[in-house]
């Protein structure tokens, strides 16, 4: 008896702890985008200017990742194409969305902390469906899923998993890499 009460209070202090809809797979759901962008650690926000929705039906939203004034131009690139693919992936790991719109408009952004002028050359936008996305986790890494993308590792939820990093990084030595992934989901077509 007292290891079911012990396993019922543990479950009651984890839900206070972290939240009521943490789930057993290690990501944290929210209805919607909106809520996402409000209520997760990410870097966008409405009150800052680097997030917007342009439209609630279909599904179209804006974010604007600060960048550094006298970044060289081939960084700013990079950063827009990784912005919207860690955008993409975290949507349809945390959100019931089925699609949606992504526009990224980076932003200038001064040591001041003063945001600038919007970089409008560097705006890119994609459509990517929840099919699509899976599709294209599942020819880089066979079986896995959304839930594959984060976990409870490193003391928190929704901490990025090796599999996401992959999707997501700059870096030449992961694989496949934002970039990769960037022109794929760019490209129209299930």
């Amino acid at each position: 008896m007292r290891h079911v009460y012990a396993a019922g209070l543990a479950i009651v202090i984890a839900t206070l702890l972290v939240g009521p809809n943490l789930r057993a797979d290690g990501a944290t759901k929210y209805p919607t985008v909106q809520k996402l962008m409000e209520e997760a650690a990410t870097n966008y926000s409405n009150e800052e200017g680097t997030f917007k929705v342009i439209s609630n039906h279909p599904l179209h939203i804006q974010i604007s990742p600060l960048i550094p004034l006298k970044s060289p131009s081939d960084w700013i690139e990079s950063t827009v194409h990784q912005e919207a693919v860690q955008t993409v992936f975290e949507a349809f790991i945390h959100t019931p969305v089925n699609a949606l719109t992504i526009t990224v408009l980076p932003k200038t952004w001064e040591d001041s902390g003063k945001t600038g002028a919007p970089l409008t050359e560097f705006r890119v936008s994609l459509s990517v469906t929840r099919k699509r996305a899976l599709a294209l986790l599942n020819r880089y890494f066979p079986g896995k899923g959304f839930e594959d993308l984060v976990g409870t590792q490193d003391g928190g939820p929704d901490m990025p998993t090796k599999v996401f990093d992959a999707l997501s990084s700059r870096s030449r030595d992961s694989h496949p890499g934002a970039e990769t992934v960037f022109i794929e989901l760019a490209q129209r077509g299930e």
